[in-house]
This record gives C-alpha cells, structure tokens and sequence, in this order.
C-alpha cells in the first residue's frame, strides 16, 4: 500500500494549489443562439506555472449549455463564505459544468457508479450554501 507523510501530503497539497491558481476561467452568456437554457463560452487561459510561462499554452474555449445561471450560482457559492472567492467560483462552475453532462447522458454506463452519491452530495452542498456555513475553519456568515 502506498503511503506519504503528513509534510509530503501538504507539500502535493500546495503545488496542487498553485497549479489550481495558475489557471484563469472566463465565462460569458452566449447571446448568438436563442435561450432554451442558459449558453455559455468559457475560456481556460494558462497564467504560467513552475516550469513554464503563459505561452505554453494557448487559451481553450468552448461552448456550454447549462440549465442555471451560472453566474447567479458562482455569486451565491462565493457569498456563501465556504471558501476564497476563487475557490468558490472554481468548485461551483466545475460542478456546474459535471452536472449537466452527466445530466444529459445519465443513462450512459460511466455515470452509474456516482449518480446516487451525486445526487446526495448536490443536496448537502445546496443546503450548506443556503445556510452561509464557512468551511471546517469556522468561517461563514451563518
């Protein structure tokens, strides 16, 4: 079994952190196609990192559909007070963007493993985001 000390865990913890960091998420409503659902396009840009500067990569854009307003989501997770802004953002736009793929392809086999335990921990989130409890720290407004 593979096992790493409490310094090295937080060590992989920071440079994990720092590669987190060093990516900038831009998203904007889709004006060009009627509005069934909520469109986005959403950019990846590379800021740089240990080893290499921002050239490395070039921005990635795509575009997504989601159900919800995003933004109204990311606003409500970051004055929920869970976590750093930045955070907060990132954990409700990448859970935002998972939900709607699964969502839209649950009946594929790659999702049966987790659509039970999802659904129980998108309940868990909605209602600690809905009581402004800050994270394990004891920060948060509630």
């Amino acid at each position: 079994m593979f096992s790493i000390g409490k310094r090295d865990a937080m060590q992989a913890a920071w440079r994990m952190r720092v590669q987190i960091q060093s990516h900038a998420i831009h998203f904007k409503k889709d004006s060009s196609k009627p509005m069934s659902t909520h469109q986005y396009r959403i950019t990846l840009e590379y800021l740089g990192g240990k080893h290499a500067g921002p050239e490395l990569h070039a921005p990635l854009s795509f575009h997504a559909d989601n159900h919800d307003d995003l933004f109204d989501i990311i606003q409500r997770v970051q004055q929920a007070d869970m976590f750093d802004a930045d955070t907060s953002a990132a954990l409700a736009l990448g859970m935002k963007l998972f939900s709607e793929v699964m969502l839209k392809h649950r009946q594929d086999p790659l999702f049966a493993p987790i659509l039970g335990a999802y659904r129980d921990y998108i309940t868990a989130f909605k209602q600690r985001v809905s009581q402004g409890r800050g994270a394990e720290d004891g920060r948060g407004t509630g």
